[in-house]
């Protein structure tokens, strides 16, 4: 008897391979599941935060800001606040300013005030109480994003000046003196797309090139500018964050991803194999949006070492289940892609501590949501509406001669769940499809369970596709590394 394995998950998403060259610790596709140690874990639900709809009606949240003890959001230009440790009700604060955006809003904080700006939009403020009012000062109007570094208040890009960047008096969030100003590349003819703190730098990107603005604070300098990357600049607004240790991860305008460390930009999406891959999904043509990136995310969640990825594409899954909006995660220790999420669509994120704990906040439409079950005890969404909605999908190669290995049994170590799903299988490349069910997990202790596929042919095969779905829409399941045996042998 011989065992071919174990065929496990610790590899992540790989869907730039064929048949004959995916890694056995990876998977072609994967939704919403996770990797715990070695194995297949489905996520855990989430919780609805808001319990009344938005002053600004039923509709979908595009904004999201982490303010003190708040979170704040614009919708139809009605502004408002929800609690941001405890579920509850939208608090409206929009007073008498006029706010017209909904889609594309920054915020960002300086001396305890909130900013809030939009392209073609006076910028506002809020301290926390009352209503908000227009900024003071002299503010560059309309300006489409803004962020805070080094104690200075920036924005950048409104339609007088799309390659220039703005900031205020140090410290001074109503202080724009007329000097404070900076253009990049503005022969490029190319508008700004984001700007983030990278230590007490200023990142600034276009849609093809990435500058860094030097700050120092103690000496109220500013400069200089210096272009980092000529070719890479980022899709949008909300599509850049920081990791823990400072190094920034974005999502390009050409549809990769990019970590930057201060000298090397790092593709993360189109690694070398074997690691893990997934830009053959990213150069899919429903991501291609003709109308831009501005409800595109990122967002890292720190608690789980992990960056999360939110498109508005129409997305259909292995099983041909259509989905509005996706959301791509990767594991930025493991260096590797776990899964895409597509159980809610997602706009914009936030993640923050408050206390003892971690809250990684969503808005979607009509609701604000707390990813992964909230506190023990309240009420949880489960991930999956129908059991096809959560699984993993693994190609196999077994060997280059069909005749070699002729697999007869599968071993699947399960810790709990149970299963359902497919084999597709044949000699150079993948045919006969062969389903399975009721693979479940009837005691409280490991148990292993043994499949049989059925040769359909007298010459072998010598590649599979093997797809595991949890039989049940409400169940959370676990799924250890597998090995497939020439043999029939008795269950292990």
């Amino acid at each position: 008897m011989a065992i071919k394995g174990p065929y496990g998950f610790t590899g992540g998403m790989n869907n730039g391979t064929g048949p004959y060259s995916a890694p056995n610790d990876s998977y072609v596709d994967a939704q919403n599941v996770e990797i715990v140690e070695d194995r297949i874990v489905k996520k855990a639900g989430y919780s609805i935060w808001n319990s009344n709809d938005h002053p600004g009606g039923v509709a979908s949240i595009y904004s999201l800001h982490y303010y003190n003890t708040f979170l704040v959001s614009v919708v139809s230009s009605k502004i408002a606040y929800l609690n941001s440790t405890v579920a509850g009700n939208w608090a409206e604060i929009t007073g008498a300013v006029t706010f017209s955006g909904s889609t594309s809003v920054w915020g960002a904080s300086l001396s305890n005030i909130l900013v809030l700006g939009h392209y073609g939009s006076v910028p506002i403020q809020w301290t926390g109480t009352g209503n908000c009012t227009a900024l003071g000062g002299t503010p560059p109007y309309g300006c489409y994003c803004g962020t805070m570094v080094s104690n200075y208040l920036f924005m950048a890009n409104n339609s007088t000046y799309p390659s220039r960047v703005f900031w205020s008096q140090v410290l001074d969030p109503n202080t724009w003196p007329a000097a404070n100003y900076v253009d990049v590349r503005p022969e490029d003819g190319q508008p700004i797309q984001a700007i983030i703190a990278f230590g007490e730098d200023l990142l600034i990107f276009k849609k093809n090139c990435v500058a860094r603005f030097y700050t120092n604070q103690i000496s109220e300098s500013l400069g200089p500018m210096v272009v980092v990357n000529e070719k890479i600049g980022c899709a949008g607004l909300h599509c850049v964050d920081r990791l823990p240790d400072g190094r920034v991860v974005f999502m390009g305008y050409d549809l990769h991803v990019y970590i930057y460390d201060g000298n090397t930009f790092t593709d993360i999406s189109n690694q070398p194999y074997p690691n893990s891959n997934i830009q053959k999904l990213l150069n899919s043509s429903q991501m291609r949006l003709t109308g831009g990136f501005e409800t595109g995310s990122v967002c890292v969640y720190k608690g789980k070492s992990q960056v999360w990825i939110s498109y508005p594409f129409t997305y259909t899954n292995s099983f041909g289940k259509q989905y509005n909006g996706v959301t791509l995660i990767y594991n930025y220790v493991n260096n590797i892609w776990v899964s895409t999420y597509a159980d809610h669509f997602i706009y914009k994120m936030v993640n923050y501590i408050s206390g003892n704990k971690e809250f990684f906040m969503v808005s979607g439409y009509q609701y604000v949501y707390r990813e992964d079950g909230g506190e023990p005890g309240t009420a949880q969404v489960p991930i999956s509406r129908t059991a096809f909605d959560a699984y993993v999908v693994k190609s196999i190669f077994l060997s280059p001669d069909s005749r070699e290995f002729c697999p007869a049994s599968v071993y699947v170590p399960i810790y709990s769940g149970s299963f359902t799903g497919s084999f597709c299988y044949g000699a150079n490349g993948y045919g006969d499809p062969k389903s399975f069910s009721n693979l479940a997990i009837t005691g409280a202790v490991q148990e292993r369970k043994k499949i049989i596929p059925i040769k359909t042919n007298s010459t072998g095969w010598n590649t599979m596709q093997v797809k595991f779905i949890g039989a049940l829409s409400n169940q959370d399941y676990t799924l250890s590394p597998f090995y497939i045996s020439d043999d029939m042998m008795e269950q292990m």
